[in-house]
């Protein structure tokens, strides 16, 4: 594991080196009320409520500006945030950029994971729905306040149409987007406005990849019924693989943050020895080991990507999860006592069919005509990757694990 870890802390750091601002067109309104273009440096993450960085041209410098320099600021085509009164979680009053949602006759806005309207000016309402811990003949059961559907039936109550929807709205961004903007379709359509309404709620990506892998065993174990294994070494073993990856993303509600899945299909082979001495060290044992395995390993991750232009440098954190369709194992034993060898041929199938790891990576994207190429270079810890049969009591005691290097390329179909 602490291989694992130190990877993982190279990975973040080489990452942080990646982290440049990406200035894209944009707006701020300045206290006056005016509107002045130029580039506002896109992130997604809590600073937005804080702070934005803005220049007037892409060659002059940028400044910070908070909420109380300007009155909002955006990005054309895109998400847009406005200076507003919001209450904390501790009911303490702040100033703070809350994203704007929906603009028109009812305003919708999102902070920090809670959903805002307002119908008049300066009368921002919070939707809540808190949970509340019931018994019901004698059962404990959850109940909702639903709050936020009184408090849209309240605002709302001037569109007939849209009254019957509102018990079915949930809080979440797409559900209350369809209906707010719905809203303000029946009442004033003129005023309706969607933010990042051009941006897809899902996407999802398929392409093909294949890696050169580099591969090796660890055993260790303090159990001396364990020695066979505690004294393996293996060959470390180098070997293709080919696979499916699928990659999906939301870029409505974050455009950096996706989840990456894929499938990967390899054939290796090891070989490995095991010498050591039984107990009372009158019996010296030799052990050749040969493992055929076929293997789909299924993997998980969030990835991150930094910058949204051409070339996107992006990381991968995630589990991995092997499943050996074929492992065929094979040992030859020597047990040499006094002037005495004898030779014996064991069956031993000791790596779990079915085991996970962690993984982490570190890659890049690059648009080439339709076609979205990528390459990365990959960590993966496989942990609990094997059960002795004949001591399977004490197999807690191994310590059985690998580690494996990859570097991964492949194409995406689509953008």
């Amino acid at each position: 594991m602490i291989k694992f870890y130190t990877t993982l802390l190279l990975v973040l750091c080489s990452c942080t080196a990646y982290a440049q601002s990406d200035f894209r067109p944009g707006y701020i309104v300045n206290l006056a009320g005016d509107t002045l273009s130029g580039y506002v440096d896109y992130k997604e993450s809590r600073s937005n409520n804080k702070f934005c960085s803005f220049k007037p041209s892409k060659e002059s410098h940028s400044q910070q500006l908070g909420v109380d320099a300007i009155r909002a600021y955006g990005f054309k085509g895109d998400k847009a945030y406005e200076a507003k009164q919001v209450k904390t979680n501790e009911e303490e009053l702040t100033k703070a950029f809350i994203e704007v949602l929906v603009k028109g006759r009812l305003s919708l806005y999102l902070y920090k994971a809670r959903f805002f309207v307002e119908k008049d000016p300066d009368q921002l309402l919070e939707l809540t729905n808190t949970a509340e811990e019931v018994y019901v003949n004698n059962t404990r059961v959850m109940k909702r306040s639903n709050e936020h559907i009184a408090t849209l039936n309240t605002l709302m109550i001037d569109c007939q149409d849209q009254l019957n929807k509102i018990e079915d709205v949930s809080l979440s961004q797409r559900s209350l987007v369809t209906l707010v903007k719905n809203y303000n379709q029946c009442v004033a359509p003129e005023e309706n406005r969607i933010l990042k309404e051009s941006k897809k709620w899902l996407v999802a990506k398929v392409g093909i990849a294949g890696s050169a892998n580099t591969e090796n065993l660890t055993f260790t174990s303090s159990d001396r019924r364990l020695a066979l294994y505690d004294h393996a070494r293996f060959d470390k073993v180098y070997y293709p693989s080919v696979g499916l990856v699928l990659n999906i993303v939301s870029p409505r509600l974050k455009e950096r943050l996706s989840l990456q899945t894929e499938a990967f299909y390899a054939t290796y082979d090891y070989i490995g020895y095991s010498n050591y001495s039984s107990f009372s060290e009158d019996v010296y044992y030799r052990n050749d080991f040969a493992l055929e395995l076929t293997s789909l390993k299924l993997n998980a991750a969030f990835r991150y990507t930094f910058i949204d232009k051409a070339t996107q440098p992006y990381f991968n954190l995630g589990v991995s999860n092997r499943l050996l369709l074929n492992n065929t194992a094979s040992r030859i034993q020597e047990s040499e006592s006094g002037n005495t060898i004898q030779t014996s041929k064991h069956s031993d199938t000791f790596l779990n069919k079915y085991h996970m790891g962690m993984m982490a990576g570190l890659g890049a994207s690059y648009q080439i005509f339709s076609y979205r190429l990528f390459s990365e270079l990959r960590y993966d810890k496989g942990m609990n990757i094997a059960t002795p049969p004949e001591f399977s009591n004490v197999s807690r005691s191994l310590k059985a694990g690998s580690d494996t290097f990859s570097l991964i390329v492949g194409l995406y179909f689509n953008k």
